[in-house]
């Protein structure tokens, strides 16, 4: 049982495919790998990654997944018929219990931070959710297992919001800028924001929406 992720990659060269598979090290090392090989005219990008605790296992439950779900046009490939979001919406539920869960983060650990924003001292409260996400090498997997992340995370977004700032971290937080997230960040923003939710949401999708571009 070895800990590693799964990885859902995108090639402008194959579209209305997408290749899932696993690694023990970097999905952007596997990328790569595969983007090097002769008779591939485009770069494989990384559209998302799920750290798990058992990849072989978690890879071969994917896959029957996807199989069922999709179709797959080669048994022998790991390539699967669809769009990356719709295939990475079927891998958020099937994987979330085998992803390695990160308890360690206690809302302590950015209560100082939270604080500035409680205060409306947004400049203050960017900087130190920036300095805080570098230290910890924030990623998508950390923050969608761990509510001590999630809420930090909204806060950061709050911040942000309130500043009119793009956010640092936004690759990896966009992907998760969904659900509880939105939810905790448009509470946030009631405290200095009478009427949040309606801009909040056009600024998170916004963001999401930046995200995609660059990844294109």
């Amino acid at each position: 049982m070895a800990q590693g992720k799964i990885y859902v990659l995108t090639n402008p060269s194959m579209p209305g495919l997408v290749k899932v598979g696993k690694t023990i090290k970097e999905s952007s090392d596997r990328a790569a790998q595969l983007s090097s090989a002769t008779g591939v005219p485009n770069k494989f990008e990384v559209y998302k990654e799920y750290e798990v605790s058992d990849c072989e296992e978690a890879e071969r439950f994917a896959h029957s997944i996807l199989e069922r779900v999709f179709g797959r046009p080669n048994a022998s490939r790991e390539f699967f018929e669809g769009n990356p979001a719709h295939i990475s919406s079927h891998l958020d539920e099937a994987l979330s219990s085998r992803l390695v869960k990160y308890d360690q983060y206690t809302i302590s650990d950015f209560e100082s931070a939270i604080s500035r924003l409680n205060k409306k001292e947004f400049t203050m409260g960017c900087i130190e959710f920036e300095s805080l996400f570098k230290d910890i090498q924030l990623t998508e997997s950390k923050i969608s297992t761990s509510i001590a992340l999630q809420k930090a995370a909204s806060a950061y977004l709050a911040c942000c919001y309130a500043k009119g700032k793009r956010p640092v971290f936004t690759s990896v937080l966009a992907p998760n800028i969904k659900g509880i997230v939105t939810e905790r960040a448009i509470k946030f923003a009631e405290a200095f924001e009478s009427e949040p939710t309606t801009n909040m949401i056009r600024y998170l999708r916004s963001i999401e929406e930046d995200s995609r571009k660059k990844d294109d």
